[in-house]
């Protein structure tokens, strides 16, 4: 073989393994990636479902209203929308426990309610006690396989390894006794709680809806005793000005995390005259998508249900403070107030906007099942809730 052959075949044969890790490497890199976005994704879907449970359950709505209020104050500080997709790595671990519990859980449910069908058949008949034992047995097997899972750490695939997690957790019993092992999942647990800022965010919840409930308690009260006399036009007219305000005011008030920010009218009017088109496509998001919501409130919802239409009323209410918040930010990052024709025509635009908002929500009061009750819920500004 003359030379040169030999020295290409030389040069092949060294280079072909490190192709074929770098291969590995690239395809290692995708998977990598692929499960990340999947994570992020399953995230943002149990996001939205955790919070729409949390805002059926009384005092955790207001956990439900400060998540939303704290992701917006995130945007509000750097600018960035993706910024607000906060928790979704928690979320994920959440939602993963839930379904990997569900499923495993799917054979007791099932023996159970076979169980239930032949007790109504034969009472007390041998089938009712085997099919007794089988749920019994599953509903075991499930717990254990669940608990295992869980010290694993929660994820999905670990409910599908049940051997494999079992042995960690021997594995794991070994090497650092009970009482190792027990100070270990305390201090785990902790973490998590404590990444899940349950205080500050029920705290920044309550104080928003306090401070919006004020805000639209007086023309709110004017338009339900007026009806369609003065106090109606002077409730509606206060109210259309206060719905200008409070979707900038919220934002304002989350991002300095200052009660007294709720009521900073001249704060937020000087940043829409620095950002008037963002103000003005912000309110027109908040409003627009507020007005269906109340479609829902036509029939009452029976109560084990209420999850489902609060999935909707989350789902629409989150991305509208999200871009509320870009508007405000885009207001506090420019420094000279915008040409005074373009801010008169957003003003007008917007109180025209917020003056349609108030009669859609006037006549809400005949459609809605609550009837004169249903004009204080204000899902929009207050918890993000179908009833």
């Amino acid at each position: 073989m003359p030379y040169r052959d030999r020295d290409m075949a030389a040069v092949s044969a060294a280079t072909r393994p490190t192709r074929g890790r770098s291969k590995t490497r690239r395809q290692g890199r995708f998977r990598r990636r692929l499960l990340a976005h999947a994570n992020r994704w399953f995230g943002g879907l149990s996001t939205a479902v955790l919070l729409a449970v949390a805002a059926t359950v009384p005092l955790l709505q207001f956990f439900a209203l400060g998540y939303l209020l704290h992701a917006a104050a995130i945007i509000a500080r750097t600018g960035r929308l993706r910024d607000g997709f906060i928790g979704l790595e928690t979320a994920s671990r959440i939602g993963q426990l839930g379904l990997g519990v569900w499923l495993v859980t799917i054979p007791h449910r099932f023996f159970a309610s076979l169980q239930a069908d032949a007790h109504v058949f034969d009472p007390g008949g041998v089938a009712v006690g085997r099919l007794g034992f089988a749920a019994s047995a599953s509903l075991t097997v499930g717990t254990w396989i669940a608990f295992a899972a869980l010290s694993q750490g929660g994820s999905l695939v670990h409910f599908f390894r049940p051997l494999r997690a079992t042995k960690w957790f021997v594995w794991s019993l070994r090497e650092q006794g009970f009482g190792g092992w027990l100070d270990e999942s305390k201090s785990s647990v902790r973490a998590f709680f404590a990444a899940l800022r349950i205080p500050a965010t029920f705290w920044l919840g309550l104080r928003a809806y306090l401070g919006a409930f004020v805000l639209l308690a007086l023309p709110t009260t004017l338009m339900a005793i007026g009806r369609d006399g003065p106090l109606m036009l002077l409730g509606g007219l206060l109210l259309a000005v206060v719905v200008l305000y409070l979707p900038f005011l919220q934002v304002h008030f989350a991002a300095h995390a200052d009660w007294r920010r709720l009521f900073e009218f001249r704060a937020v009017r000087d940043a829409f005259k620095r950002a008037p088109i963002a103000f003005l496509v912000a309110l027109l998001s908040t409003l627009l998508l507020a007005l269906p919501l109340y479609l829902l409130k036509v029939e009452i919802v029976p109560r084990d249900a209420l999850w489902l239409p609060a999935v909707i009323f989350v789902g629409t209410i989150f991305p509208t403070k999200l871009i509320t918040a870009w508007a405000y930010h885009r207001g506090l990052k420019r420094e000279a107030p915008r040409h005074g024709f373009i801010v008169f025509v957003a003003r007008m635009l917007m109180f025209v906007t917020a003056v349609a908002y108030t009669v859609a929500v006037f006549f809400t009061q005949y459609t809605g099942w609550h009837g004169l009750v249903g004009l204080y819920e204000h899902h929009a500004f207050l918890v993000p809730v179908p009833f």
